[in-house]
């Protein structure tokens, strides 16, 4: 008990305002670790769609290619990712993934490359095949439904980073590319 004229704090009511300050400087402290890692997810992300977005726009600048072309040799694909050169000398149908037993089952991988030494190192995978759906089997239809896999005129890129989606498109031949396939047939 405190006689008047007595003042200070009790060594109860200074433990107690010990551990609240302590409690909440640890919350806070949590806090800003979490807010820290997803400021870095952030960032990685948005080099990777910027890496993505450079990979698409070349892929997007290849022309679409005669159905059933043969496979892309190395120094193709070298065009295609490793150098400054043209990228109209690769067609997509190149490159494509292919159903090679026609069982309706996509039997290659996709296109795999890594990079090291960059902010967005890691395992990149671009696929470029007519599975639209992406689920490995080029359905044309599903239960008497059309579903558009397997056309000879469209075709899916979707490009990954460490197995995440990065960007995703659908490609279709242009009016002028069907003109000049079937000048070819």
């Amino acid at each position: 008990m405190k006689s008047k004229g007595q003042a200070g704090f009790s060594l109860v009511e200074v433990v107690l305002t010990f551990a609240i300050m302590a409690v909440a400087t640890t919350a806070l402290g949590l806090v800003e670790l979490s807010n820290s890692r997803r400021t870095q997810e952030l960032k990685e992300r948005d080099i990777a769609f910027g890496r993505g977005q450079a990979i698409m726009e070349r892929i997007l600048r290849m022309p679409f290619g005669a159905p059933g072309a043969t496979e892309a040799t190395a120094a193709k694909y070298d065009i295609l990712f490793g150098s400054d050169e043209d990228v109209r000398q690769v067609s997509l149908t190149e490159v494509q993934q292919r159903d090679d037993d026609g069982d309706g089952v996509v039997d290659s991988g996709p296109i795999k490359f890594t990079l090291e030494g960059v902010e967005d190192k890691g395992v990149w995978e671009v696929y470029i095949d007519a599975d639209l759906d992406g689920n490995g089997v080029i359905e044309p239809t599903v239960d008497g439904i059309e579903t558009r896999e397997g056309r000879t005129d469209l075709m899916r890129i979707e490009i990954r980073r460490n197995a995440r989606t990065v960007l995703k498109t659908l490609r279709a031949r242009t009016p002028q590319e069907q003109d000049e396939s079937d000048a070819l047939n």
